[in-house]
This record gives C-alpha cells, structure tokens and sequence, in this order.
C-alpha cells in the first residue's frame, strides 16, 4: 500500500503552522476539538518510499508488538528531518525493545515504562520494535525538528490509513489504543 504524504512537499523546514494546530511558539497552547486518541487496527503493515514524505508510522501486531518508524522528504527537500520519537506505555512494561535500520549517530534509550529515539533520517528508514501487555495503550510524541504535530502521524483504524492531517486536529503526542489485543 502507497500513499503520499501531504507534508512532503514543504521539507522539514516549516515556516507556519498547519491551519487549526497549536502556534509553535507555544506548544502548550490546544488546538479546538483535538483528537487525543486513536484507535488502531492490529496487524496492519503500513509503507511509504524513504525519502518521498515526513511521517511518523504506527503499526500494532496482536500480542502487545509495537512497530514505530519514521521517513523523511529529503528526495523532495534536499534536507535532513532530526526526529525526536519516544513512546510511554500507560501501563505495565515496555519490554524487548530493539531498534530498526538505526545508524551510528541515532540514540535508542529505554526504560520499563519509555522508549525514546532521537534520529537524522534522510532517503532511508528508522525506527523501533517494543513489547507490551497485550492490548496496553501508548502515547507517541514525534518531534520533527521543532515541530510537534500530530500531522506527522500515519495509522491504520477500522481498515482506514489514517494521518497527515486526516481526521483533522491530531494532537500530539497521541495515545493510540489497539482494536484488539
């Protein structure tokens, strides 16, 4: 499955914000009707070329597997996204985490209850794999550069890509809760 991303075409260099998100220069501020919660389909593998889009994707596997991973637009852009990713888990542990096609000068720490990336992602792919109690909710926050939008977020919910603005007013971070365990 292909699907282009809508922010692919402003780099990761933003200038202004997306209509109806919160002003950068205050990231405390909510933007109206935010949604803070989505729900997301088990056993969905998402896909988007590196280096055609900035996203941050979430995929579920039955059993409590985590798979987290993120693209950039540099193909587009001709620049770098430094992404900032960590996941808390809302109960129980986080376990058996692992990271996916990082690089020498990405950081992976962890914790029993957070995992948390912070990555320069170019024209490839970097992410994470996580265990947790089946069924357990987490809360992503994405940083892109400065940015913290929930725009930035790609999933799958009731057989439906979610993201990149769509449903509109996204918050992040997200906490995303399995259909199923």
């Amino acid at each position: 499955m292909r699907f282009l991303l809508p922010l692919a075409i402003v780099g990761c260099t933003l200038s202004t914000n997306p209509p109806g998100l919160p002003d950068e220069s205050n990231p405390d501020a909510a933007a109206p009707n935010q949604i803070t919660s989505a729900t997301i389909d088990p056993n969905v593998k998402l896909s988007e070329p590196p280096g055609t889009g900035v996203g941050v994707f979430v995929e579920y596997a039955t059993g409590g597997h985590w798979h987290l991973w993120w693209t950039c637009d540099t193909n587009i852009s001709g620049l770098p996204c430094t992404f900032e990713v960590s996941a808390t888990v809302a109960s129980g542990a986080v376990t058996n985490v692992a990271g996916d096609r990082l690089e020498t000068d990405d950081t992976l720490s962890s914790n029993t209850t957070e995992v948390t990336l912070s990555t320069s992602t170019t024209t490839g792919v970097d992410g994470v794999w996580f265990d947790t109690s089946p069924g357990t909710s987490i809360s992503v926050l994405g940083k892109v550069g400065s940015a913290q939008y929930g725009t930035f977020f790609f999933w799958s919910q009731s057989g439906v890509i979610e993201g990149g603005g769509t449903p509109a007013h996204v918050a992040d971070p997200l906490t995303f809760v399995p259909a199923s365990p």
